[in-house]
């Protein structure tokens, strides 16, 4: 299920592209997971594979890389792309393989996900074009970003690490809608996640208490992962973000709960 219809997307990237042209960006690469889900509408979980997106003044529409198997289904399953605007790598160029990577083109001995991104903006006539990244981003390592602007010499760099982020800021009517639920299974999980704190109960169970609320949602509509999950009690109230044990609270004892409620990601 898409979380929001393909217009939604589309005047997102009629916004990025505003500010890329303010900021003289003419391709930008996105990195960071959350600003490709909120460009693209992409979910998943295996991030640790190299994914990127690719926004082009001179495209209307965006470009998703990432890895063929497992990363590729996803994209096709979760974006509004059409299949020419989703571009794969194999698996040498996945992440296991990076201890043997060196500059080379693809279908070569070496490379890295950066070297497939590298060679599609040269395809495409960007070579020569001021390109954006987000160099802040913990997805993309220094060494990736180092080996992408060597493969593109002749590029201007940007860095445009803050450029969706800013613009993520101001929410539209339906992400309201959104947030909105999410402020309901909060409330719901925070009902049934009192009930079961109780003398005798494991910290544990408690804590279980939180992931299924959170992810079960309300009747009318489900959740998503419940970030920071945190469970305290005694005298391990003093360290904050602790985990869990599968220790019993005890009688009068003070307990710590912390939980998130989320719809789609929000």
């Amino acid at each position: 299920m898409r979380p929001f219809p393909p217009q939604e997307f589309a005047d997102r990237v009629t916004r990025i592209k505003q500010l890329m042209s303010e900021r003289g960006v003419d391709v930008l690469l996105l990195s960071d997971a959350n600003n490709m889900y909120w460009t693209t509408g992409y979910t998943e979980t295996g991030f640790y594979h190299k994914t990127f997106v690719l926004v082009a003044l001179e495209d209307d529409q965006p470009i998703w890389i990432g890895r063929e198997f497992t990363c590729a289904p996803a994209a096709r399953l979760t974006t509004y792309l059409p299949e020419d605007h989703i571009v794969t790598y194999n698996e040498k160029f996945a992440t296991h393989f990076a201890g043997l990577l060196g500059s080379a083109d693809e279908g070569q001995a070496g490379g890295d996900a950066m070297t497939v991104v590298a060679n599609y903006i040269k395809e495409r006539g960007w070579d020569k074009a001021r390109i954006g990244t987000e160099e802040s981003s913990g997805l993309l390592p220094y060494r990736y970003g180092a080996n992408f602007q060597a493969s593109l010499p002749d590029a201007d760099f940007i860095d445009a690490t803050e450029l969706v982020d800013s613009l993520r800021r101001v929410k539209s009517p339906l992400e309201i809608q959104v947030l909105r639920q999410a402020a309901l299974i909060a409330d719901a999980s925070m009902r049934s996640t009192i009930a079961a704190v109780k003398p005798g109960a494991r910290e544990c169970d408690v804590a279980a208490e939180v992931f299924r609320s959170c992810v079960a949602g309300t009747d009318r509509f489900g959740g998503f992962y419940p970030e920071g999950v945190v469970v305290n009690r005694g005298r391990r109230l003093e360290a904050l973000h602790s985990n869990w044990t599968d220790e019993k609270i005890e009688e009068g004892e003070l307990v710590s709960v912390e939980l998130a409620g989320s719809r789609f990601g929000y």
